[in-house]
């Protein structure tokens, strides 16, 4: 090779490479050897993130608690007007949107409505000769007159025997559609106290079935009942 391609050579050859004795190599193969590395973090349990409870859920949880007292109601005084049984039920006074009568087994009924429905109740005022339910011709809407024998084996009825077993208070709810003088003249419900069931039995309807009736007594201490006011010819 001539001088000339020497020179050649040395003009291409990298100036920057650094050569390292193997000794070095090996050296710092051991470091990579002893190097320690960080595993990453296992994943944990995927939380779960809590469901916020829905307006009607709320509503539907608080109607519940609500549902299963006994007595008065707060923030509901004797003489309140309701326009609707919706109303009633949304405050917790009367929870049956169709049904007269509200209760359960555990508690006894809780409240009923003396709502002109059945053609053998007897409205006196500080006393109710209250009939029972079931056995009418239109069962769902609980109107029209009796087409078979009423029972106590019957939910609401069974309600009211242990209201009257245990005396507990019944609130008394009287809706405008009653022929009673103690009817609210407004349109709608008015919630008239508390009473206790005195007593109970079978007796014929005016339609010849059989009917349960009970007999309820207001307590005493009450504001007195409101009489409705007829408007009287001119």
């Amino acid at each position: 090779m001539t001088d000339i391609d020497m020179d050649i050579l040395e003009d291409v050859k990298p100036r920057n490479l650094q050569i390292l004795p193997l000794r070095k190599l090996e050296s710092n193969r051991d470091e990579l050897d002893n190097l320690e590395v960080k595993a990453e973090p296992e994943a944990g349990p995927t939380r779960i993130k809590k469901r916020r409870r829905s307006k009607d859920e709320s509503v539907s949880k608080r109607r519940a608690k609500i549902d299963g007292r006994i007595g008065e109601i707060s923030g509901i005084a004797v003489g309140d007007h309701f326009l609707s049984r919706k109303a009633m039920s949304q405050r917790g006074l009367h929870n049956k949107l169709v049904a007269g009568i509200a209760g359960n087994k555990e508690h006894g009924a809780l409240s009923i409505v003396v709502s002109g429905k059945y053609e053998d109740d007897v409205d006196q005022g500080n006393v109710i000769y209250y009939t029972g339910a079931g056995g009418q011709k239109n069962a769902y809407r609980q109107a029209g007159p009796q087409t078979v024998d009423q029972t106590f084996d019957n939910h609401s009825n069974a309600c009211l025997q242990v209201s009257q077993v245990n005396r507990t208070a019944v609130r008394v709810i009287r809706g405008h559609d009653s022929n009673s003088k103690y009817a609210p003249g407004d349109k709608g419900f008015r919630y008239d106290g508390l009473y206790w069931v005195d007593d109970s039995w079978l007796e014929d309807g005016k339609h010849g079935f059989k009917v349960c009736k009970f007999k309820l007594k207001r307590f005493p201490g009450q504001p007195p009942l409101k009489v409705r006011e007829y408007a009287t010819p001119s």
